[in-house]
């Protein structure tokens, strides 16, 4: 006989624990997030008597970022089972187990419709809710505050730079934007931060935890920004405003298979049809836009979109019109 490892038996565990879930009739799905997609589940989940809904819906989450929410987010949430080790693919490749207690898996269906798009029909509130946004303080705000002054940062009239997208996998703008950037902000009396682990030009950078995140930027004033999940875990905590850059069509992201695929899927569905390779590619990236904006789901007034333009010197001319230094 097989003897049961570790990782079986909390795998087995926690099947047992959907099923126990299923039986008393709860609505539950399989859903892989980015911190950008946990953030909007946590808000939603947060606020299910505020939205009003009337079902009883449980994710089953395969996100590396949700305990650190559950650490330090006021108040608490157990509505929500994050996959042990070894369990997401296990549960996801097991079809009879999710055809049995009617488990839906969303991500089959990401790029069909976002992910808040799916919580608001499995919560039966309407389409086009928006989360309610929280301002929440580092238990180490002292330390964040020293932290911030030891780097020579001017409060209001810093400039939180995010140069890195791990969606992307690759660079959406040139190597030297973010150091032209940097350069156009200092000139106009404003100090940066980059978020990076890596120095670019001679400007701090570093990596703060989540936890300390919202208060630090809060401090900074401003947060500028390759399109990622960051993003909408800084407009979701903050009152901060936030320029975001989102790829445009020349970006290799659209040239993937699998962002290829999920467009060809999406289009077939609405008979969309495009003339050329070129225009198929501005499709995808208007789609993509559209799809993922941050201001939509927030309602966060501070927010500022736009589409990378090729004319970066252009474009940097912009971001600093647009900080108002």
């Amino acid at each position: 006989m097989k003897r049961q490892t570790g990782v079986d038996s909390r795998i087995e565990y926690f099947k047992q624990r959907i099923i126990e879930l299923a039986k008393k009739g709860q609505s539950l799905s399989m859903i892989t997030m980015s911190l950008g997609e946990t953030v909007a589940c946590y808000l939603f989940l947060a606020e299910k008597e505020y939205f009003g809904n009337r079902k009883s819906f449980i994710p089953i989450l395969n996100s590396r970022y949700w305990n650190d929410l559950l650490e330090f987010f006021p108040g608490q949430l157990e509505e929500a089972l994050v996959c042990p080790p070894g369990a997401w693919d296990t549960l996801k490749n097991d079809k009879n187990f999710l055809l049995q207690w009617d488990i839906r898996c969303w991500d089959e269906e990401r790029f069909s419709s976002t992910v808040r798009d799916f919580l608001c029909e499995a919560l039966d509130i309407p389409p086009d809710t928006r989360y309610r946004r929280f301002q929440i303080h580092s238990r180490h705000k002292e330390d964040v505050e020293a932290y911030f002054e030891s780097n020579h940062l001017i409060p209001g009239r810093t400039v939180f730079l995010i140069p890195e997208a791990r969606f992307f996998d690759s660079e959406i703008v040139s190597q030297d934007y973010w150091v032209k950037l940097s350069t156009a902000i200092r000139k106009k009396g404003g100090t940066v931060f980059f978020n990076s682990n890596v120095p670019i030009g001679r400007e701090p950078y570093g990596f703060l935890p989540f936890e300390d995140l919202p208060d630090f930027v809060s401090l900074c004033g401003y947060a500028v920004g390759l399109r990622t999940g960051l993003l909408d875990y800084i407009a979701a905590f903050t009152n901060t405003k936030i320029l975001a850059i989102y790829p445009n069509q020349f970006c290799p992201v659209f040239k993937r298979r699998d962002m290829i695929e999920m467009y060809t899927h999406y289009a077939a569905n609405r008979n969309i049809h495009s003339s050329s390779q070129e225009e198929h590619l501005c499709m995808m990236m208007d789609k993509f836009f559209h799809m993922f904006s941050i201001r939509y789901y927030t309602g966060n007034e501070h927010v500022v979109e736009w589409i990378h333009d090729t004319d970066e010197e252009k474009e940097i001319r912009r971001i600093v019109a647009e900080l108002g230094f």
